[in-house]
């Protein structure tokens, strides 16, 4: 038995932001959201704490005290934002973010008792989204529809200023290589996979075929052929790697075709379409994971959320699963179900032999990724009915 209980660094680090925001003024309450891994400010403010947890955790002990210093200093900060698009305009850059992400300011508004705001965006792919944010030393701040109207500008106007600043300050070709023909961005300033939209920095590289980006978070884009079948194999297997680290994109490729990014198909046979499917089983279920405490919170205990969870065989194919109790539930839409009443009894059933025998009882959501109202749980005949998986 160890003498001495290791603490917890997520809790250490609330207390650390805790302190910063003292010393910064802040006299309001301060509650911790242990769900969300957030703090509350007097029920109006919502931190939330994951991306400067990853950062802080990053550091050494001297430079993580001054990072979240200016990091928290800025979050609170309200003198700075501008009050014109010309005092904005030199500010704003391209984000690329995860559609989960933007989806997720809805409900922290509901959670907030505010009204949501739209973020406004430009589509790259399916999950995959560019929006205009407002940058400074130690924040990063979306720009939404409020922002544009109080500017008196739409939105492709701030978007092409943006790339234009983001351009103008990309002025070195910061590479590194793996292999013949796979390259992996070393610029490490949050706006990494942002440079996907600057053409430059793509058309430099030498590439068998269209360009394929892999943008597993905000400090890495890796870039590779679409003809180039080792290249993807190299690029799948480090993008896999990258998504543990903070300020999560996607786990799924991005290709682009005459001069429009969008996502990477391939077709029944490809050498490397078993690895592209892990992937989008990978995203998926790291988006419902990270939607899952939000919905939960915005809900209430009385609707059970539940999630999706992986599960690898043998050969390496990844398999996702979520629960449906008998109470009312909300449920990701994963390859197989799980029908739970007990220990003893319990079903593991195909998704497509669920939704041909109870699919009346699955009421589709606006939820973001794709989730089902459940209100009801099958009979003894209906699942009966229904194949059981024994794996």
């Amino acid at each position: 038995m160890a003498l001495f209980k290791r603490k917890d660094p997520r809790l250490q680090f609330v207390t650390a932001v805790e302190k910063v925001l003292r010393r910064l003024g802040v006299t309001e309450p301060i509650e911790f959201d242990e769900d969300l891994f957030a703090l509350r400010l007097s029920g109006e403010r919502t931190i939330m704490l994951g991306n400067l947890f990853g950062r802080w955790q990053s550091l050494s002990k001297a430079d993580a005290s001054a990072y979240l210093d200016t990091a928290v200093a800025g979050l609170i900060a309200e003198a700075d934002q501008p009050k014109t698009f010309a005092e904005a305009k030199g500010r704003l850059l391209p984000g690329v973010r995860d559609r989960a992400t933007i989806e997720s300011t809805r409900w922290m508004a509901e959670l907030g008792g505010s009204a949501p705001v739209a973020v406004p965006y430009q589509q790259l792919g399916a999950g995959i989204l560019a929006v205009v944010v407002l940058d400074s030393p130690t924040t990063m701040m979306m720009i939404n529809e409020t922002h544009l109207e109080d500017w008196g500008v739409a939105f492709d106007e701030a978007f092409d200023a943006a790339v234009a600043n983001l351009d103008e300050a990309t002025d070195t070709a910061r590479w590194g290589r793996v292999g013949d023909g796979t390259y992996l961005s070393m610029w490490n300033d949050d706006y990494d996979v942002s440079r996907i939209l600057v053409p430059k920095v793509i058309d430099q590289l030498d590439l068998k075929g269209d360009p394929v980006a892999f943008v597993p978070h905000r400090n890495r884009v890796i870039i590779t052929g679409a003809d180039d079948l080792d290249g993807l194999e190299v690029a799948m297997g480090r993008t896999e790697e990258e998504l543990d680290q903070p300020s999560q994109v996607s786990a799924i490729p991005l290709v682009r075709r005459d001069g429009v990014w969008g996502d990477l198909d391939l077709p029944a046979g490809h050498p490397a379409a078993p690895g592209l499917a892990r992937l989008r089983a990978v995203d998926q279920s790291l988006a419902y994971g990270a939607t899952t405490p939000l919905i939960q919170s915005v809900l209430g205990d009385e609707v059970f959320v539940a999630n999706s969870i992986l599960a690898e065989r043998d050969d390496g194919v990844i398999t996702s699963a979520a629960t449906w109790i008998d109470a009312p539930c909300i449920l990701p839409e994963t390859d197989r179900v799980m029908f739970f009443r007990s220990q003893e009894e319990n079903w593991l059933v195909a998704w497509d032999d669920v939704v041909a025998t109870v699919g009346h009882l699955m009421t589709p959501t606006d939820f973001y990724p794709r989730r089902f109202r459940i209100e009801g749980f099958p009979t003894p005949d209906q699942l009966a009915a229904m194949p059981v998986i024994s794996d």
